[in-house]
């Protein structure tokens, strides 16, 4: 069988690193948790600034949903295709990055102004 010393080298090779000490780990791990957050304070904050700052009715806050959903459901498909075909790193940083750039501009468009909602009657 062996020694015990032999045993214990034998499972310290075996036992891996533990998680929350490797740095990749770490990183994805707070890149996700950052990310989740913020799109979870922008699903309370958009329909929040709908009602409160452009007094949007129940039928715009209709369409404001719709066309969250509509985005997702007419793009996915597309852009799974692109996605598989591609590095993903740098494309989840890129769409993190426009994802926050697009959340920054609601109050900039807000302070110069120019926030609006405007619903096309069909």
């Amino acid at each position: 069988m062996g020694t015990a010393e032999e045993r214990a080298d034998v499972d310290s090779q075996v036992t891996p690193k533990r998680l929350w000490r490797n740095a990749d780990f770490l990183k994805l791990w707070l890149a996700m948790n950052i990310s989740f957050l913020g799109t979870q304070v922008a699903s309370l904050a958009y329909p929040l600034t709908a009602v409160l700052v452009l007094h949007a009715s129940p039928a715009e806050m209709g369409w404001l949903r719709a066309t969250g959903t509509a985005a997702s459901f007419l793009m996915g498909p597309f852009a799974g295709v692109i996605i598989d075909r591609v590095r993903r790193r740098p494309v989840l940083i890129i769409s993190d990055l426009g994802s926050a750039l697009l959340a920054a501009s609601i109050p900039a468009a807000f302070f110069l102004g120019a926030l609006r909602m405007v619903v096309i009657p069909l």
